[in-house]
C-alpha cells in the first residue's frame, strides 16, 4: 500500500528539482532529477505485488502519476485530484497521457489533462480511476483491508499481478493472447492448490 504521510497523497514532483530542470534540461544533474522523479512513480508500478494507493488529500502532477501507477486505487471523498501539468507550464510527463487515458477514457483524460478539471474521489470512482471513495478517516482501513487480501497468498498474488499487468495496464492485449498467457499461470496456481 502505498498512502500519505500528512494531509495529501502527493502535492507534484519538487519544486526545486523542477525549477533546477527548467534552467537547462540537458544538464546532467537536471537528467537525474528529473529521472528520480519519474523513478518514484514507475518503480511503484514495477512492485511484485498487487498495490493499492490509499488517497486523501490532494495528488497532483507526479502525485496522479504516482496513484496512476498503483493497481487498485482507495480515494477519499474529498480528495483532490488534478493532473496541473498545463497549469505550472508544464507539458505532462512520465507517460501521463497513456496511463491516465487507460483508466479514464480519451474524454475525460483529456478534461483534466489538457483543460484542467480537477475531480473529487465519488467522480474519479464514476470515471473509474478509482475503485472506491469513503471518507477521508477511512481510506487507509480500507485499503488496508485489500491489500492484506492479496498478502493471503503472497506467491499467487505475484504471479496474478503479473499477467494482469501484461494483459490490461501495459497496453490492449487480444483475448486469445491473453489466454495464452494467462494458461501458465492459472495451470500452475492449479497444480499448486492440488498439492
Amino acid at each position: 500500500m502505498v498512502r500519505a504521510v500528512g494531509k495529501s497523497f502527493c502535492a507534484g514532483g519538487d519544486i526545486a528539482t523542477l525549477t533546477s530542470a527548467g534552467k537547462d534540461p540537458a544538464a546532467l544533474e537536471a537528467y537525474e532529477g528529473m529521472g528520480k522523479i519519474y523513478d518514484s512513480f514507475y518503480r511503484l508500478g514495477q512492485v511484485r505485488v498487487p498495490t493499492v494507493a490509499a488517497v486523501r488529500g490532494s495528488a497532483v502532477g507526479a502525485g496522479m502519476n504516482m496513484l496512476l501507477a498503483a493497481d487498485l486505487r482507495i480515494v477519499a471523498r474529498d480528495a483532490r485530484l488534478l493532473c496541473g501539468f498545463l497549469k505550472r507550464g508544464m507539458h505532462p510527463g512520465g507517460g501521463h497521457f497513456v496511463i491516465l487515458s487507460r483508466l479514464i477514457g480519451r474524454e475525460a483524460a483529456a478534461a483534466m489533462a489538457f483543460f484542467g478539471e480537477e475531480i473529487n474521489g465519488d467522480k474519479a470512482v464514476e470515471l473509474g480511476l478509482a475503485w472506491e471513495s469513503v471518507d477521508d478517516t477511512g481510506v487507509e482501513d480500507r485499503a488496508v483491508e485489500l491489500a492484506q487480501r492479496a498478502a493471503s497468498d503472497p506467491e499467487l498474488a505475484r504471479v496474478a499481478v503479473g499477467n494482469f499487468r501484461r494483459e490490461v495496464v501495459n497496453g490492449a492485449v487480444a483475448w486469445d493472447v491473453a489466454m495464452q498467457s494467462e494458461r501458465p499461470a492459472q495451470m500452475w496456481s492449479m497444480r499448486r492448490s492440488a498439492s
